[in-house]
């Protein structure tokens, strides 16, 4: 599996304009077509996501997203949540977790790609994601 963080996240938590306590975050699914590029920025830049119909919609479905200090550890964990798709016949081949902005795919930041080991399916059932952690190691 590989997975990324886009090089703009990393910009902009160090500029503050990423603010995982407070902003909202979604994420979409993608299907295998889609090429990871470190340097996209803007849910714009996606190419691959899924369309909608057969219970997904475009943009996805908002996700919970947290800090957790580890002082004992000297780390910080940016928990990403989990989702589910009910009654959905889909298929992909990974996932992007996103900030929403103002004004639409152009004004939506990315923040990790996550590819799965293998393309996920599911057919009239639940597609679920499991959460995923971003950890910052001091």
């Amino acid at each position: 599996m590989s997975s990324i963080i886009y090089n703009s996240c990393l910009s902009s938590i160090f500029k503050s304009t990423i603010h995982f306590d407070t902003d909202r975050f979604k994420i979409m699914l993608v299907s295998s077509s889609y090429k990871p590029n470190k340097d996209h920025s803007k849910r714009s830049d996606v190419l691959g996501e899924l369309p909608t119909g057969n219970g997904y919609n475009l943009g996805g479905l908002d996700v919970n997203v947290n800090i957790r200090n580890e002082v004992e550890n000297n780390r910080i964990n940016v928990n990403l949540g989990g989702v589910t798709w009910s009654n959905a016949t889909i298929t992909a081949g990974g996932a992007i977790y996103y900030k929403v902005g103002h004004g639409g795919r152009d004004n939506d930041d990315l923040i990790c790609f996550v590819e799965f080991d293998k393309e996920a399916s599911s057919v009239n059932s639940s597609f679920t994601i499991t959460p995923s952690i971003l950890r910052v190691q001091n």
